[in-house]
Parts: structure tokens; C-alpha cells; sequence
């Protein structure tokens, strides 16, 4: 709790899951306090980024605050994880390209990659393809069907691709 900062006169962020009889959910996000984390809040305490191994970012702040966060803690070499939730249409080539590893949902991938700015020549080959076309910026996907009960893992290295079920 001692990195936790309070905003005067500004709710914190809350979600709000909705699940329908066949188990989807959908998502509603009040972003609050976490729409104003700003770059001098993430410069001010860089050592949480210095001190840990692994960095896991989540798309309820702001894309350029996690572009931010994603490129220091490369620039430090550490791992970066990101969970593209919740769907949002302008997930940028700036934020993926610091990415190693991402963890979608069936709709954050329509969701991102249909309004992502850059090419994927996987996507009008059958939807089948559209698991590959995350790994054109990062090292692994986990495609994550949880009313289905399946992961899909895509492993990317400069001249293999493995694919687990």
C-alpha cells in the first residue's frame, strides 16, 4: 500500500462484470482514478518497475502511460505481460512492440486486432489465423476461451512458431 496515491475529487476505477446464462461476460469499466495516472506518477516510482522481474500491464490506464511503463521495463530487461482488457479499438504498434508476451480473450481479439493500424496478413486467411497475427509483434500469445474451457499458446521465435492447445 505505500505506493498507492489518492486523488482528491476523483473516484478510484471500479468494473463491473455482467455474466449471461451461457457464462460470456461483458465488462463495464468506470476508468476513475486511473485515467489520471500520468508519466511523472511512473518516473517518480521507476523502482517498482528496477525491482521486479516480470511486469504484468492491463489496458485500464492510459495506452501511453502503459507505452511508458512497457518501454522502461524493457529497457531494463524485464518481461512484459500484457492482458489487453478490457477491448478497446486503439491498441497501438507503440505499446505492442515492448510486449513479449499477451493474453487476449475471444473478444479483445476482434476487438484489437480488426482496429489494429498496422497490416496482418493473417486475418483474411479464416479466423483460424487470427491467433498468428498477435506473435507479428510479440513473442508468445495466450488466447484465452474460458466459456469454452481453452488456452491456445503461441510460442514465436525468430524461425519457429509451436502452437499447444
Amino acid at each position: 500500500t505505500s505506493y498507492i496515491k489518492i486523488l482528491d475529487n476523483i473516484n478510484t476505477g471500479r468494473a463491473f462484470i455482467n455474466v449471461d446464462k451461457s457464462g460470456e461476460n461483458i465488462i463495464t469499466v468506470v476508468c476513475g482514478a486511473n485515467n489520471e495516472i500520468t508519466e511523472e506518477m511512473i518516473n517518480e516510482n521507476v523502482d517498482l518497475i528496477e525491482n521486479s522481474d516480470i511486469i504484468i500491464l492491463q489496458l485500464e490506464i492510459p495506452i501511453k502511460i502503459n507505452e511508458l511503463v512497457a518501454k522502461i521495463a524493457k529497457e531494463k530487461g524485464k518481461t512484459v505481460i500484457l492482458d489487453p482488457a478490457p477491448a478497446i479499438s486503439n491498441l497501438s504498434e507503440d505499446l505492442l512492440k515492448y510486449i513479449d508476451i499477451i493474453k487476449p480473450n475471444e473478444t479483445e481479439i476482434e476487438r484489437h486486432l480488426l482496429k489494429c493500424p498496422v497490416p496482418l496478413p493473417f486475418l483474411t486467411q479464416g479466423t483460424h489465423k487470427i491467433f498468428f497475427s498477435f506473435t507479428i509483434f510479440v513473442k508468445a500469445s495466450i488466447i484465452c476461451f474460458p466459456v469454452k474451457g481453452l488456452s491456445f499458446f503461441l510460442l514465436r521465435d525468430s524461425t519457429t512458431e509451436t502452437a499447444l492447445l
